[in-house]
């Protein structure tokens, strides 16, 4: 099940020099790229807010306690220091005199720290600490095409509960240096419901007992299609999610080395110019943080614009692994325009333009990528009474296109409540034109499918009987992911929070493949009650035939009996209450 999250504020803040009065101090390790995420420290207070803004993540801007800006505090300790009506102000004048601490020794640099510290607004007086805590339960009733069943007894359930928090430090001690850091935590989150973008076994109607598959057999399967490997009730995973310094070089250059998010792209649903992080966006949820690389970014500002240099260090890499990736950000008569570059070694390298717009409330965004090659292995039909029928290829000498565009609107109405309406359209250069087959029933997808299945080893190719040359290239699984088989997509989302100042809220998500026609939808009505509680209702709607991507995706795996299953779309019915998250 999906819910649109709505975000907590109408603004829009872009990390520019525009956006700065001229007497206002600019913090030179701020981020002038391009973030278009709202700021949700509120999140939990709002019955839609999203996940923490991905932009915050970036600029590493603190959450933490805003109680020195509270005007009665001095107020406060003026009262508790006043002296008692009753008191002779002679005496009090007297006993100034009268103690030996007006004639202690005076330590001159700790009183220039305290200057500095009060001062200086980028500096910290200690570690910064903030987070937040994520509580919830769901519960999901899945039924397989009830359309031609009928709702009788759902063919999965499951209840999940999960807990997790996430755990922020920031520290400045120098003006021109900085370290921040953030964890994650993550529990309690075995047998989650359907998510059609990311397979589960509950979703694949018990493939993993068909392939008669082990258990890590099993994680790899689910892995490769996005989910993750499935986790044992009560376990724990604790992650560093960003870790990194920053600190300049005479004001002109501006490093930051460690793991942090990088924010390449401008779009919302989907991103194909976001070539860094090691996550992409999850339509689902497109305003949730990003995990990125380690790497060394240089920041070069001039004027109104930035220039950057990033190297990528790969896990397990040569020196010559490295990948460089530069980019521009220009302001031109009120565009954002970004110019890019990314180059790695025994990977497709690829030029980058993105461009944004805001009109109003009104975002506009597009992107444009294209590479030389593909990273990516496909699989093709050769001619009629060929053996082996089917070939793998690799595509390394050709031009690759990829482009998306769309548009996001947000605001605030006194009266209504928070509106948020977004699209957009994505082409998928790395995607297949079609994926029906001349010569055969089955779907490009479901051969593609198996065929990889083999080439793993984890189903047994029948003697004689190999649907690909054994010197064909590896087709994996992740060559079939989510997002990446059709040639074209779309998204569009449409939500109202705090439906006339109440804890009301409603929204509608979906998510189509134009190229084999299948895809979902997904309302949501939510409700926050009492102090941090929460409860939400959604069904999430498949469409499509079998073997297509989102119709049901245990049609794309062989049965018991070696065939493939030809079962109609999926319903799933969730109900998910959150308890007690919070910021702090």
């Amino acid at each position: 099940m999906c819910a649109v999250a709505l975000p907590a504020n109408a603004e829009n803040d872009e990390a520019d020099e525009s956006d700065f009065p001229e007497d206002e101090f600019i913090d030179p390790f701020g981020d002038f790229e391009d973030e278009d995420a709202p700021d949700s420290d509120d999140a939990t207070e709002d019955a839609e807010a999203p996940e923490e803004d991905r932009a915050d993540r970036d600029t590493g801007v603190s959450d933490g306690d805003e109680s020195d800006d509270d005007p009665d505090r001095d107020t406060e300790r003026r009262g508790d220091d006043a002296p008692d009506d009753d008191a002779d102000p002679f005496d009090e004048f007297a006993d100034l005199f009268e103690t030996d601490d007006m004639f202690d020794d005076f330590d001159e640099e700790d009183a220039e720290d305290d200057i500095r510290t009060e001062d200086d607004p980028l500096l910290t007086d200690g570690v910064e600490w903030s987070g937040r805590f994520i509580g919830s339960a769901d519960a999901n009733w899945t039924w397989i095409d009830p359309y031609t069943r009928g709702l009788g007894e759902p063919d999965s359930t499951s209840l999940t509960p999960s807990v997790g928090a996430d755990l922020r430090f920031d520290v400045r001690p120098e003006r021109d240096y900085r370290v921040f850091g953030s964890f994650r935590i993550r529990g309690g989150q075995a047998g989650g419901a359907f998510d059609p973008v990311a397979v589960s076994p509950e979703a694949l109607g018990g493939v993993a007992d068909a392939l008669d598959l082990e258990p890590d057999e099993v994680d790899e399967l689910i892995e490769a299609f996005g989910e993750g490997a499935a986790a044992d009730a009560g376990d724990f995973d604790i992650s560093v999610f960003e870790l990194f310094a920053d600190f300049p070089w005479e004001d002109r250059l501006f490093f930051r080395f460690g793991k942090h998010t990088i924010n390449w792209g401008v779009g919302y649903f989907f991103s194909p110019a976001d070539v860094l992080n090691l996550t992409s966006i999850d339509p689902q949820d497109p305003e949730a943080d990003l995990e990125g690389p380690i790497s060394l970014r240089t920041l070069y500002p001039f004027g109104s614009h930035s220039a950057y240099l990033y190297l990528i260090i790969p896990d397990a890499a040569e020196p010559l692994d490295v990948a460089v990736a530069p980019k521009l950000i220009l302001e031109v008569a009120g565009n954002e325009l970004g110019i890019g570059a990314y180059y790695q070694r025994d990977r497709a390298p690829r030029g980058i333009l993105t461009l944004r717009r805001s009109i109003g409330e009104v975002d506009l965004f597009a992107e444009g990528v294209l590479s030389w090659g593909s990273d990516r292995t496909f699989l093709r039909e050769r001619e009629e009474g060929s053996v082996p029928p089917y070939e793998t290829y690799r595509v390394e000498d050709a031009l690759v296109p990829s482009a998306t565009a769309g548009l996001r609107w947000f605001d605030d109405f006194e009266r209504l409540g928070s509106v948020l309406l977004a699209g957009q359209y994505l082409y998928n250069g790395d995607g297949y034109a079609d994926i029906e087959l001349a010569h055969a029933d089955e779907t490009l997808l479901q051969i593609a499918t198996l065929v990889a299945l083999q080439q793993a080893g984890i189903v047994p190719a029948p003697p004689g009987a190999e649907l690909v040359d054994p010197d064909d290239p590896t087709i994996a699984l992740a060559d079939l992911a989510p997002l990446t088989t059709g040639r074209h997509y779309v998204g569009a989302t449409a939500g109202l929070s705090e439906i006339a100042g109440s804890g009301f809220g409603v929204s509608a998500f979906g998510l189509a493949n134009l190229t084999d026609f299948s895809g979902l939808v997904s309302p949501t009505i939510s409700y926050s009650f009492l102090n941090r509680m929460r409860i939400s209702a959604g069904a999430t709607f498949t469409f499509g035939a079998p073997g297509t991507e989102f119709g049901n995706p245990a049609t794309r795996f062989p049965g018991e009996d070696g065939g493939f299953p030809d079962d109609g779309p999926l319903v799933t019915l969730n109900l998910s209450l959150s308890l007690g998250a919070g910021s702090f």
